[in-house]
């Protein structure tokens, strides 16, 4: 079953023009509800904002239906704190519960890093939750290891949770 699903499932970069927010909504407040805590998933106002800035890099993960089964996306630090205009940050990625523990988020940040590059940027920041291990994996990871630049732990009060924040090279 999880090759099946390893094997079936594809990427595909998001394009506002030929699918408006309107038509995708549904399926990613229903995959951010499902994969996340009512106190850690966005609110469909902030998805809105985010997904909706201009130079925000979406990849939507596809099952072999073509129904969206997760989602990744990043925006320029520069939209947000900073002048950094080579630093994108990822900003949430969630996955249906039945599609998840099958390696598939190395899949979706795979193909949101390669859309980065292409669009000049060099690091990618991202927080982790630590308490669900999440963070302890990135840490761990090969994929990650070599080019982690930057991480330290932080309290988020607005999700009442430990994060770790990591600055890594593409």
């Amino acid at each position: 079953m999880g090759e099946y699903i390893q094997r079936t499932t594809t990427t595909k970069v998001w394009n506002p023009y030929l699918q408006p927010w309107e038509t995708i909504k549904t399926d990613i407040l229903n995959i951010e509800k499902s994969a996340f805590s009512p106190q850690v998933a966005s609110t469909e106002e902030r998805l809105y904002r985010v997904f909706n800035l201009t130079s925000t890099s979406v990849i939507f993960l596809l099952n072999d239906k073509g129904d969206i089964v997760g989602y990744t996306c990043a925006y320029p630090l520069s939209e947000n704190k900073t002048k950094d205009d080579k630093t994108a940050y990822i900003e949430s990625t969630a996955i249906k519960p039945d599609y998840q523990g099958f390696r598939l988020v190395g899949k979706l940040i795979g193909s949101l890093e390669e859309a980065l590059k292409r669009k000049g940027f060099m690091y990618i920041e991202r927080d982790a939750l630590i308490d669900n291990g999440y963070a302890d994996k990135i840490t761990r990871s090969d994929t990650y290891k070599e080019r982690i630049l930057e991480s330290y732990d932080w309290f988020n009060t607005y999700m009442q949770q430990w994060q770790r924040h990591f600055k890594i090279r593409l």
